[in-house]
């Protein structure tokens, strides 16, 4: 039988210096050598490599101290007689590694699912299976940032006339202040209940859709009925309650007659009481079928411990961004604001079991339904949006609602009641 193992050590002893460094992260997988002699000399080898030593035998016995001689180590390294085909065999080893790895997970998948008949469990195993498969991979390589080809996409942006990064959210002011919708990054919009921001990412996944960007809509809360209903007043600008009977015009029924989704780059699921694992194999498949961006709403009603709710929330949130980012798609997430929002102007303290959160996303955005907090009438049709971003300004911008028929746009002098209330 063919010694992998001692076949990369060998090679890896003839390579050139230029070799030995771009490999060198890889031989340290915890894993890869089950070989106790071949594990202490690749400890030597990183030894030094860390001393900025040529890495052979004599320099590798030398830093073991006596653990392995010297003629033990040329032993190793006479095994092969170049480094032509170390790459090769590095790879043969660690698909030896990733299939071991595969197994351990096949046989606790058999042992859980032995001892489980209830539908509910057997799903959640399934899931937590898929989740362990996907989070193993045959080899974790370094890769080093490419300067040119991020110059050139630099170069590309500057050329770029709406002068954002992403996606447009429809609204001019949140595209300054987050260069659009970004892939891969995740988002939380915070807000109280009923303060419009649901309503708000209708908006946005209506704008979305008329560029043909693909959208993907998961909602633990809302209906479908009542997703459909909002999304149809969205696009006709409409008051939603004019659904609730024979309130339409004949021009507006046949609007509404006339409209249809099905050529449209949306997907939307209405699912209540999913589990975190349930939520990341949705991503993965939204990622599969060619989404860019997924709004799932909302966080809190993702199943977890409410007895230890801001550390299941960040846990929470930390999986959904690496979901995101691996799947290289944006993810807009919803987020309930606590009691203390009602009476206060919101800040990311708000957040409803914060816990993590504003660690584990890239941009928070507060939805401060103005008059919901003041009663003033000067506010109706005013939010103001208070952003924290890890990678792009922070701050506020204020915008009009017309929450019946999901409008959004940027505010102007001409639709907000008074001057003094400017926000920019």
């Amino acid at each position: 039988m063919i010694d992998y193992e001692k076949l990369v050590i060998s090679g890896y002893l003839k390579a050139d210096r230029e070799i030995q460094i771009e490999i060198l992260p890889e031989l340290d997988a915890p894993g890869l050598f089950l070989n106790e002699k071949y594990r202490k000399i690749i400890v030597g080898i990183i030894k030094c490599s860390i001393a900025k030593l040529d890495v052979g035998p004599i320099s590798v016995a030398n830093v073991l101290h006596g653990e392995l001689t010297v003629n033990e180590i040329l032993e190793i390294s006479h095994y092969t007689q170049s480094a032509k085909d170390l790459k090769a065999h590095l790879s043969i080893l660690q698909a030896q590694k990733h299939k071991r790895e595969l197994m351990v997970i096949a046989k606790e998948f058999s042992d859980t699912l032995n001892g489980s008949t209830v539908a509910d469990d057997l799903d959640e195993i399934k899931n937590h299976t898929v989740v362990k498969i996907n989070s193993t991979n045959v080899a974790d390589k370094s890769e080093f940032i490419d300067f040119d080809l991020h110059k050139t996409k630099i170069t590309e942006q500057m050329q770029r006339a709406d002068g954002i990064q992403g996606f447009s959210w429809g609204i001019t002011a949140i595209d300054k202040m987050t260069s659009g919708i970004v892939l891969p990054r995740t988002y939380v919009i915070g807000g109280l209940k009923k303060s419009g921001k649901t309503r708000f990412v209708i908006h946005t996944i209506t704008k979305l859709f008329e560029k043909n960007v693909p959208v993907a809509f998961l909602s633990l809360e809302m209906p479908a009925y009542e997703v459909t209903k909002l999304t149809m007043a969205s696009m006709l600008n409409l008051e939603d309650n004019k659904f609730d009977g024979p309130y339409l015009t004949k021009e507006d029924r046949d609007r509404f007659d006339n409209l249809t989704l099905k050529d449209k780059p949306i997907a939307v699921e209405c699912k209540s009481s999913l589990k975190l694992t349930h939520v990341l194999s949705r991503i993965r498949l939204y990622s599969k079928l060619g989404y860019k961006v997924v709004f799932i709403d909302y966080l809190q009603r993702i199943q977890h411990d409410r007895k230890r709710q801001a550390q299941e929330l960040e846990e929470i949130s930390i999986q959904i961004s690496d979901a995101g980012r691996i799947n290289n798609i944006a993810i807009i997430l919803l987020s309930q604001l606590n009691n203390l929002g009602e009476k206060e102007i919101p800040n990311v303290a708000h957040l409803k079991g914060s816990g993590g959160i504003a660690e584990s996303v890239d941009s928070i955005i507060l939805f401060d339904n103005v008059y919901r907090r003041t009663k003033n009438e000067e506010d109706k049709n005013c939010i103001d949006l208070y952003f924290e971003q890890r990678y792009s300004p922070s701050g506020m911008k204020s915008i009009f609602a017309d929450l019946g028929a999901v409008q959004f746009k940027d505010m102007t002098r001409a639709n907000r009641k008074t001057d003094s209330e400017m926000k920019f």
